[in-house]
């Protein structure tokens, strides 16, 4: 059965290194236990990462005016023969900040009569 996590963060905040950890067990022993975390899909823009030995995804600088929402799949992966793997979906909700006010223009000219 797959599990469904959720995540938030506050947009604009740089790079975030160890946004989530995800965790994962085989029933395996030795070398066969070990577990690859890679993200199988929903990172076509290269905005996250994740460290394929530890599950920790991590983050750019994220807008909420750009992209609110972003669902990735990841999968973790055995290393026994035939290696076994098993996904779960993580759905990163990004949140708006006060964002100050913009001009449309640099600078604006007129005329008091």
């Amino acid at each position: 059965m797959p599990i469904f996590l959720k995540v938030s963060l506050l947009e604009n905040q740089g790079f975030t290194k160890n946004l989530l950890c995800l965790a994962s067990s085989d029933r395996d022993s030795g070398e066969n236990s070990n577990i690859t975390y890679t993200l199988a899909s929903g990172n076509e823009a290269g905005l996250f990462s994740i460290d394929a030995s530890l599950g920790t995804l991590s983050s750019v600088s994220l807008d909420f005016e750009r992209q609110s929402v972003y669902s990735l799949t990841v999968r973790a992966t055995d290393h026994g023969t035939p290696r076994r793997s098993a996904m779960t979906t993580v759905k990163v909700l990004v949140r708006d900040s006060n964002d100050a006010p913009r001009f449309s223009k640099k600078s604006y000219e007129g005329s008091l009569f």
